[in-house]
């Protein structure tokens, strides 16, 4: 999995490409950490070039927004592939975290 961080006026987007699963949560943790210990206070994880997640990428997203809710951050996921979608809806992740399918639709909820 590749990680790519881009930082904005009001939030941070992290990209992700290729298979998000088990093998990639420290790459995953690790541009987490970056942008929290630069202040971000609005992460937007962008999974539009995501192939593959599987179920403990799923349980790493919910824990993270579990983090940043507890630290009265904001967290959100942009436009997963439709594979992406189809899992975080039977697991119900998407009634957990915001699931965007537009920057600017994530960047307005996320103005606030």
């Amino acid at each position: 999995m590749q990680v790519e961080t881009t930082v904005q006026p009001t939030y941070t987007r992290v990209r992700l490409k290729g298979s998000f699963t088990y093998d990639g949560r420290i790459q995953f943790k690790e541009a987490i950490d970056k942008a929290t210990q630069a202040g971000c206070t609005k992460l937007i994880i962008d999974l539009q070039e995501v192939s593959f997640l599987d179920s403990a990428a799923l349980g790493i997203l919910v824990l993270t927004n579990r983090k940043f809710t507890e630290e009265k951050r904001q967290f959100g996921l942009l436009k997963p592939t439709d594979q992406g979608l189809k899992l975080l809806t039977i697991a119900g992740i998407h009634k957990i975290i915001p699931v965007y399918q537009s920057e600017q639709e994530a960047t307005a909820a996320h103005a606030a």
